[in-house]
């Protein structure tokens, strides 16, 4: 499945330049009915944040399938501890209780095969709107069961901060532009039978065109007052990935008229590479080599360009060392290539 997925696109995606997204109610809260699959990757370390960042997961690999599925009702069992409730996440035999408005989606409480804790003070998990430097902090207090026998109080602070916003490259050679990455960290303390800290940081990349993150970065750290714990996890949203497959092949028939021919040679290079590509008509073109930051090494060209064929000559001594990516703009449309340096 994975691999049919990916298969069907270039290793050279094309994008259309847009605004970076703002997550909004509209766009952005929990629907009811709504159902995609993730699957768990290798692990992945999240990548720098600030504006116009590169993140790099073309090396991802998929395993563990699972069903996310949202239903816009609570189970009958659980009404009276969740009567504000309007939206039930359901992963496997977790059930994950929501509010959501205009506001927030907002956390009531849980119910896992062990535990079954209501916050009476609720998690504001993502405010609306949420923007790229926006930052929200929610204090909040529960109480639950363990295992039906257990008696537990829970507290903790949940913050969410948009830190970054840029492109994200993913399996197949997908390129997608304008991402929105949101970074949460959820300071949890319980005390049951003993006092547990955990922190949980979390890293969340949006883009315009889903719903639902596309990735995500998670570290549990665990203290149990005598043992640190550390599990380390990566999410790839399949479900998101194909739509958006469709979307960039669809984006790719549309544009094929304007250009033709787009190419990055040799690749992996040693001292020099040369990009060449074949207008159909005469466009804005501007060719730059980008770190990953989105940080401008050398711009090669950046003006309006004839109809025909065209080549530049890049040495690798102007751009150093590095991960690196082509990225050409042809009036509104972009291709990105990783550039590959063999030593």
């Amino acid at each position: 499945m994975k691999n049919l997925i990916f298969g069907l696109i270039f290793t050279t995606i094309i994008f259309k330049l847009s605004a970076q997204p703002v997550l909004t109610f509209d766009n952005f809260g929990l629907k009811g009915g709504d159902k995609y699959t993730v699957s768990e990757s290798n692990t992945f370390t999240p990548g720098m944040d600030g504006k116009t960042a590169i993140w790099d997961f073309l090396d991802l690999s998929c395993h563990s399938d699972r069903t996310v599925k949202l239903e816009n009702f609570v189970p009958s069992i659980h009404n009276n501890l969740f009567s504000n409730a309007n939206t039930t996440v359901i992963e496997d035999e977790n059930f994950f209780f929501f509010q959501v408005d205009n506001n927030s989606n907002k956390l009531l409480g849980f119910r896992t095969p062990d535990a079954l804790i209501r916050y009476d003070k609720p998690i504001v998990r993502t405010p609306f709107p949420f923007s790229f430097g926006d930052y929200s902090t929610t204090n909040y207090s529960g109480t639950g069961l363990y295992y039906n026998v257990v008696e537990t109080h829970i507290w903790g602070t949940f913050q969410a901060h948009a830190d970054a916003w840029g492109t994200l490259i993913l399996p197949g050679g997908l390129v997608v532009n304008k991402v929105l990455r949101v970074k949460t960290e959820d300071h949890v303390f319980e005390s049951g039978c003993t006092l547990f800290q955990t922190t949980n940081t979390k890293y969340m990349w949006y883009s315009e065109d889903f719903r639902y993150p596309i990735l995500v970065v998670n570290q549990r750290i665990r203290f149990d007052g005598k043992d640190t714990t550390i599990t380390n996890s990566t999410y790839y949203n399949e479900t998101a990935a194909a739509s958006l497959v469709a979307e960039n092949i669809s984006l790719t028939s549309e544009i094929s008229t304007d250009i033709s021919l787009f190419s990055v040679f040799p690749n992996p290079y040693q001292n020099e590479f040369h990009i060449s590509y074949n207008l159909k008509k005469t466009t804005r073109v501007s060719i730059e080599i980008v770190n990953t930051l989105g940080v401008t090494l050398l711009t090669l060209v950046d003006n309006q360009e004839q109809n025909g064929a065209h080549d530049y000559l890049c040495n690798s001594s102007k751009i150093g060392r590095g991960t690196l990516f082509v990225k050409i703009i042809f009036g509104n449309s972009v291709f990105m290539r990783k550039l590959i340096r063999i030593d």
